[in-house]
């Protein structure tokens, strides 16, 4: 019979030999919610947040990322909010306009571009959706205990989770306004470039 001393032995290194695959797995988790990246070279600053779920069920699944660039050249005055998905329905954008409801109170921003595509099994593909907010007005829905957005035809109620993830990144986009959040707007900043001398980019 097996004593209980060489049986305690065994079982303690083989808990200890499989640590390390634990430890690997934990580097395939997934990417933080929010990020923030400088570049050196050109002094600009990206806070970014990541593809969060805004809605997901039949008629309608859909995806939020956020981008604000600050320093250097960048203007600090827009977030991008860019949306990817999926539409069983129809979406009417009449306006352009993004609209929420900030605790009851109306807060709007311009729809860049968006014109979902026909797609798969008879759906809307939404790849390229794009409206524009100052960081101020950013700010009063992701401070706020009920927000309700108006995506197209759409209407939805954002999820607790949702309003977490962009109260965390409007904490970091504060961070580098020392002087306080803008309410400017800059549509200059989604035009293209222009091309360099000799007109070849």
């Amino acid at each position: 019979m097996m004593r209980p001393t060489i049986l305690f032995a065994l079982i303690a290194a083989s808990a200890c030999s499989s640590s390390p695959n634990r430890n690997s797995g934990q580097s395939d988790a997934a990417p933080a919610a929010v990020e923030t990246k400088f570049d050196r070279f050109s002094g600009v600053t990206t806070i970014v947040m990541n593809p969060q779920e805004v809605i997901d069920n039949r008629d309608l699944t859909l995806r939020m990322s956020l981008e604000y660039k600050t320093g250097g050249d960048a203007s600090g005055s827009n977030v991008d909010i860019n949306f990817k998905g999926q539409s069983a329905i129809s979406l009417d954008f009449t306006d352009y306009r993004l609209y929420f409801l900030a605790d009851g109170a109306s807060v709007a921003s311009d729809m860049f571009f968006c014109a979902p595509l026909p797609g798969s099994r008879g759906k809307l593909e939404i790849a390229a959706c794009t409206a524009l907010m100052s960081p101020l007005r950013l700010g009063r829905i992701a401070e706020s205990k009920r927000v309700e957005m108006k995506f197209g035809s759409y209407e939805l109620e954002v999820k607790p989770q949702l309003l977490a993830v962009l109260r965390e990144f409007m904490s970091k986009v504060k961070a580098y306004k020392k002087g306080g959040l803008s309410d400017e707007f800059d549509p200059q900043s989604m035009m293209a470039p222009p091309p360099p001398p000799g007109g070849k980019r």
